[in-house]
């Protein structure tokens, strides 16, 4: 599959990811009211909004992705030899930590 055609198919499956599948037609619904106008407006919006993004981001990663694609075999086998080094260490009893910042709500205005 050549690089045009697989980034295609990438930004097709990102139409139907969890997040817009669930919450688009809620947004429509809000966005759009009673009006059939403005929902075929605020959808055409979005989709144009959508296309191009993804369209651009596509375009911008694609040469970088080619670039980079002739070392993902050693990439990969690095990330597999963690993981099971990761694994075997839970195995034998180990706590494993990640330092996180706090997050902190913020001041309420009086």
């Amino acid at each position: 599959m050549n690089d045009i055609a697989l980034a295609v198919l990438a930004g097709m499956l990102a139409t139907v990811n969890p997040c817009g599948f669930a919450m688009l037609p809620a947004y429509l619904a809000l966005v759009a009211r009673d009006s059939p106008t403005r929902a075929f407006m605020s959808g055409l919006v979005m989709t144009a909004g959508f296309v191009t993004f993804f369209g651009l981001f596509g375009l911008v990663l694609t040469p970088v992705a080619t670039t980079l694609k002739r070392y993902l075999p050693f990439v990969t086998v690095v990330i597999g030899l963690a993981m099971l080094v990761i694994g075997v260490l839970l195995l034998l009893g180990k706590e494993l930590y990640l330092r996180l910042p706090k997050l902190q709500a913020a001041p309420r205005k009086l």
